[in-house]
């Protein structure tokens, strides 16, 4: 057993360049007559997957490979010579697929089955981080704990895979830890994906290819039919509301930018005998926020919407005497009212450029002028007023809470942490939304004066992700599920064509585009954020 209780290897197959774990302990059971050990388990990626093959009950086999000192001849039946092995030394211990002997493998225990059920306990060893000397903690879980825990783990990011559109597979099966999961989630988001901004129809590839939005901005100005006013009528009955010009059958991004054929850097560009349209170059833009940390969107919506909300419940009470009366307790109800908003942009188009065009204007159009109103919509989510038209944002919602954001130190920021605790909020969910400019200044301020560790960290504060964009107002930070907004949509992308005298003179043709939205926050005490921050 020397050999053995020596820190053997653990083998995947009997493979001497594939270790993954090593023998802590090893020993022979005389009652059951079986040779036992536990193993632990390299931190390597392969040895995670393999440690969880383990826990999910796929690898369960196991083979002792072994060399034979000493045997003797028990019996010769008809030249068939059977041989008892008297001294053999064991030297390493292998998970494997196909073992010679099937009785073998993990988890056979001689401990007492408790009610029927498996209770083998594997030994784990992990290090205790943030100390010079690595000092070994030893834990014992029983198989049916560790496979509680793996379920809960795997819930609690599959939940955040669906909340944040990425694939949860990989996480899962290398046993990453659900604050390692968040915080890559946030970080795999195309920053440039925008909020739905219609309710537009299915098309058939054939019928996406035919249609443009040239023929549409033609049609509204000639008064001609056309396929793409055939799709915004379709639109229209959907939604149940007339546009001023017509919907567009697109789901884009919105940005603000004046066209035309014959100005630098507004449209000229686009037209010439060698022109690389497949080389075009988009504007910077800010990156979205909302968007992507799942705020709830509401499209197709036709009357105002109310919402019913209990914002206080019912509260427990004691009898004074045995025969007393409970005294009454009355919950507080109320609702979320959201009604249309209405806002847009426009852009100046000269007719010369939606002829001679190359790439043709539609994409441009599409990704360009679209992105100003989704990324108007993110904006409004974060800081709209609620006054002069504007929805109301998280930063001018009552109830809010408010954290002081001068000398911002650590202890200060687990304040964003304490305010949605007390308001008895879902923090598993919780996401952070800054600026670059205070996000560079947390990444250098110490937690404590004179050590090297900052309040801001591989992307994460306090322990949760933090998406940075320039969509937010300087000196902000706001935290808090962004699950609990919502964005309410009435009928789709309103385009108009308008051509008065003055653009007729100089060929242009102005796009006009309309929305009606509203913002509603589901639970104020889902949020914290600081105003000032220094």
């Amino acid at each position: 057993m020397e050999r053995l209780s020596d820190k053997a290897a653990f083998l995947v197959n009997h493979g001497i360049d594939d270790q993954v774990g090593v023998v802590e302990k090893a020993w022979l059971d005389a009652a059951e007559k079986k040779l036992r050990a536990s193993v632990r388990f390299s931190k390597a990626m392969k040895a995670e997957e393999i440690y969880q093959d383990v826990i999910d009950g796929i690898r369960q086999k196991i083979s002792v490979a072994y060399r034979i000192h000493n045997m003797v001849l028990e019996n010769d039946v008809e030249g068939v010579q059977t041989y008892r092995v008297t001294d053999w030394e064991p030297y390493e211990v292998s998970i494997v697929s196909v073992p010679a002997d099937t009785s073998v493998g993990i988890g056979r225990s001689a401990e007492p089955i408790e009610d029927e059920k498996i209770k083998e306990k594997i030994i784990i060893k992990t290090n205790e981080k943030g100390k010079n000397k690595m000092e070994n903690e030893e834990k014992k879980l029983t198989f049916e704990q560790l496979a509680n825990a793996n379920i809960v783990r795997t819930n609690e990011i599959k939940a955040i895979a669906v909340k944040f559109k990425v694939d949860p597979k990989l996480a899962i099966e290398s046993n990453a830890t659900v604050e390692e999961f968040r915080a890559y989630a946030v970080n795999q988001f195309n920053p440039s994906a925008a909020l739905p901004v219609n309710n537009g129809v299915e098309l058939t590839p054939k019928e996406q290819k035919e249609y443009s939005v040239s023929n549409l901005i033609k049609s509204l100005r000639t008064g001609e039919k056309s396929f793409e006013k055939e799709v915004s009528e379709e639109i229209s009955i959907k939604s149940g509301i007339s546009p001023k010009g017509a919907f567009l059958n697109y789901n884009a991004k919105m940005q603000r930018r004046d066209l035309d054929a014959v100005t630098a850097g507004s449209g000229s560009q686009f037209i010439g005998t060698t022109q690389r349209g497949d080389l075009f170059i988009d504007v910077l833009l800010n990156k979205m926020c909302c968007s992507t940390l799942g705020v709830k969107v509401l499209s197709g919506l036709r009357g105002n919407l109310k919402i019913p909300k209990l914002s206080a419940g019912a509260t427990y009470g004691w009898r004074a005497t045995t025969n007393a009366a409970l005294a009454e307790s009355t919950p507080t109800t109320t609702q979320i009212e959201l009604s249309p908003k209405s806002g847009g942009t426009f852009i100046d188009v000269d007719k010369q450029l939606l002829i001679q065009s190359e790439p043709s204007i539609d994409s441009i159009l599409m990704n360009n002028l679209l992105n100003v109103c989704a990324l108007g919509l993110d904006k409004a989510i974060l800081h709209g007023t609620g006054a002069n038209g504007q929805p109301t944002g998280i930063a001018a919602t009552s109830g809010v809470g408010s954290v002081v954001g001068t000398a911002l130190t650590y202890a200060g920021a687990l304040s964003f942490l304490s305010k949605i605790e007390i308001a008895n909020a879902d923090v598993k969910t919780m996401s952070f939304c800054t600026t670059p400019a205070v996000k560079a200044a947390l990444m250098s301020r110490e937690k404590i004066s004179g050590y090297p560790v900052f309040i801001m960290q591989d992307g994460q504060l306090i322990g949760y992700p933090v998406m940075v964009s320039n969509q937010i107002s300087a000196g902000y930070i706001v935290f808090g599920d962004f699950s609990k907004i919502i964005l309410a949509l009435w009928g789709g992308v309103d385009l108009q064509v308008v051509t008065d005298s003055t653009l007729a003179v100089a060929g242009l043709q102005r796009i006009v585009i309309n929305q009606y939205v509203d913002i509603g926050v589901e639970q104020a005490g889902a949020f914290a954020v600081t105003t000032n921050f220094s």
